[in-house]
């Protein structure tokens, strides 16, 4: 999940990024958090960027206001999750134009900021992202574009429909950073999506684009276990 907060008082965005951190502990979700003292700095960066998943935006702030901000934001990006942590509540109207998702009341509690990062993370509201930024390699992929990753000596090769991006991982900090129950190791080498496993067999798997999986005997037990837990969950 990857954050930003347009804050410019120094006190409030350290109150916030402090319950972010608490809540990524307690859930276990892997966050990147952005903070910028002004909407223009923002903008400058979302020009190229525009893979935040929520916005936390002070509605005042120098020249162009939150409220600025986000309709300039919803004019190329109609999912990302806004967020306004304001004092000035009388605006609450404006932020229906804007499809803001909520108001959180300066002070934020902690109470609030939790339930908010719980609604903005549901699996309704935003698409998961895996998200590289390893220099000079910068890109995102979607859980749901990831058919498997293949681990071979210090690489570990994205496998999607179209392409292949090969990044330095292992197989523990894939799995953590991903975070996606639709994901299960099915060999020492190899992470699949279960949502993308065509068929499943003793000792392979045939996934969605054709190419075949090993299958793992210390994995094969708790594969076919998730794997028909998940598809019988997806199919409800």
């Amino acid at each position: 999940m990857k954050i930003a907060i347009c804050e410019d008082e120094p006190t409030p965005a350290k109150r916030l990024v402090g319950f972010i951190r608490e809540w990524e502990a307690e859930k276990g979700v892997f966050a990147e958090i952005l903070r910028y003292e002004d909407a223009e700095t923002f903008l400058q960066e979302w020009k190229d960027i525009k893979d935040f998943d929520i916005l936390f935006l002070d509605i005042r702030m120098g020249e162009t206001s939150g409220m600025e901000l986000a309709a300039k934001v919803r004019k190329t990006d109609s999912d990302v999750a806004i967020v306004f942590v304001t004092n000035a509540m009388e605006h609450m109207r404006q932020g229906y134009s804007v499809s803001a998702m909520q108001y959180l009341p300066k002070p934020v509690t902690k109470k609030d900021c939790f339930a908010c990062l719980d609604r903005a993370n549901s699996a309704d509201r935003i698409k998961k992202v895996f998200w590289v930024d390893d220099f000079p390699k910068k890109f995102k992929i979607p859980h749901e574009d990831i058919i498997y990753i293949e681990k071979s000596l210090n690489y570990a090769e994205i496998v999607t429909a179209d392409k292949k991006q090969s990044i330095r991982r292992t197989v523990a900090q894939l799995l953590e950073e991903l975070n996606d129950e639709r994901f299960a190791q099915c060999h020492k080498s190899y992470i699949v999506n279960m949502r993308r496993i065509e068929y499943p067999f003793n000792d392979h798997l045939i996934m969605s684009n054709g190419d075949r999986v090993p299958l793992g005997k210390n994995f094969a037990k708790e594969l076919q276990d998730r794997f028909y837990k998940y598809s019988k969950n997806v199919a409800r």
